[in-house]
């Protein structure tokens, strides 16, 4: 719903139900000044897009803490409105989970809306969390392949490193994370309910609105940009703060400190980014209890890609990830089981490579089997548990 707030214009609360903006935790009043407050009566505390207006969506409760089920609502009412409030360009999420011990395999519901979001042409910068220096310590939604994952570094004179504390790559499924990293220690940013006070608070949740901040001066400054061109241009223009690295990304720091003047630059200069042109063979019929396998070949190496396995009813009930090789070749292959009804399911590959637009591609393919009508009956009743407990894993949320 609309606000009659000149900064705040919109406004969605998935936990208690108010329609009024507010604040009982601070978290979220103190990213948002950081990504696009006006200026203090002083001038010395002001956001990096002071101009943007906001879109409040309110996810975790007065303990900083919320639930998946409440972050997925808020996906869906995002692509809902995403032509609202002048249009929405920028999603930003200073929050995390961490992923579940038993994950070996798949791609998290969250990550994949994540991505959709991307996908439906808003750039998403994510926290990357709070659990470093332990490498692998990244969590979701920073673990999504589109959103631009950010680390967190304290501001010392002329030298920037990256604090202990900010979560390190790779992801669990061996992908370089974060992407970027920018100011998180100390910073300045808005009290909540207070109106005129400042208060300090460090953390990738800090780090992440000065990229959002970014973003949103970067759609200003060439609006024909895609997201995905945005992320080239703000990890092509970031500056590495250590200088003993030499290759670049890294799991600490990704491409390095974001730089606001060369990534206008960076936005001035290009009109796009190239596509990836991707096939996908899939069987037509398959027997359940087997394996459904389908080959990608992409024109170019390397690409990560993942497939989902979309039940009739629309449901995305499994997923597995990897990647093509340096011949644009690769397999994925998902196992379907006894309590899985018959019918033509959809299987969806999404595919995406740095400096490149997504590519996705759906086919259906025939789940069949043999059982009579009276197991056949039996079988659907218990799907929907099931189903249910593929696509929403226990996850709860917290404030990065």
């Amino acid at each position: 719903p609309n606000t009659d707030d000149p900064k705040v214009i919109g406004w969605l609360d998935l936990v208690n139900n108010k329609t009024s903006p507010y604040d009982d935790e601070g978290h979220g009043s103190h990213v948002a000044g950081i990504a696009a407050g006006t200026p203090s009566p002083s001038g010395l505390a002001i956001g990096v897009a002071p101009g943007a207006w906001l879109v409040g969506i309110k996810v975790l409760n007065e303990n900083g803490t919320g639930t998946e089920e409440a972050l997925l609502a808020a996906f869906q009412w995002i692509l809902d409105h995403k032509d609202d409030y002048h249009g929405i360009d920028v999603v930003s999420m200073s929050l995390s989970a961490d992923i579940p011990a038993n994950m070996t395999t798949g791609v998290l519901l969250i990550d994949q809306m994540t991505d959709m979001l991307v996908m439906n042409g808003m750039v998403v910068t994510v926290a990357a969390g709070n659990a470093g220096p332990d490498s692998m310590s990244l969590g979701t939604p920073s673990s999504s392949r589109m959103a631009i994952t950010v680390g967190n570094v304290e501001i010392k004179g002329a030298s920037s490193p990256v604090a202990d504390s900010s979560s390190r790559g790779p992801t669990w499924d061996g992908r370089v994370k974060p992407e970027v990293t920018a100011p998180g220690t100390q910073i300045t940013s808005v009290a909540a309910n207070t109106h005129d006070k400042y208060v300090q608070h460090t953390g990738t949740s800090m780090a992440t609105p000065h990229v959002a901040g970014l973003a949103a001066i970067l759609r200003q400054v060439n609006p024909d940009l895609s997201p995905l061109a945005i992320k080239y241009v703000i990890t092509n223009t970031s500056i590495s703060t250590d200088r003993t690295v030499t290759t670049r990304p890294d799991n600490i720091e990704g491409y390095g400190l974001i730089q606001v003047d060369r990534a206008i630059r960076g936005a001035q200069a290009i009109d796009g980014i190239p596509e990836i042109t991707m096939t996908i063979d899939v069987p037509n019929q398959v027997s359940i209890g087997n394996n459904v396998t389908v080959t990608v070949t992409t024109d170019q190496p390397n690409v990560s890609i993942y497939m989902s396995l979309i039940a009739p009813n629309g449901t995305i009930i499994d997923a597995v990830a990897g990647w093509t090789d340096e011949n644009g070749e690769g397999v994925l292959s998902l196992q379907t089981f006894d309590e899985y009804e018959e019918g033509d399911y959809t299987i969806r590959v999404v595919g995406y490579k740095l400096g490149f637009e997504w590519v996705m591609k759906e086919d259906k393919v025939s789940l069949t089997h043999g059982l009579p009508l009276e197991t056949t009956l039996m079988i659907v009743g218990v799907v929907a548990i099931i189903l249910i407990g593929v696509a929403l894993y226990m996850i709860k949320f917290r404030k990065r």
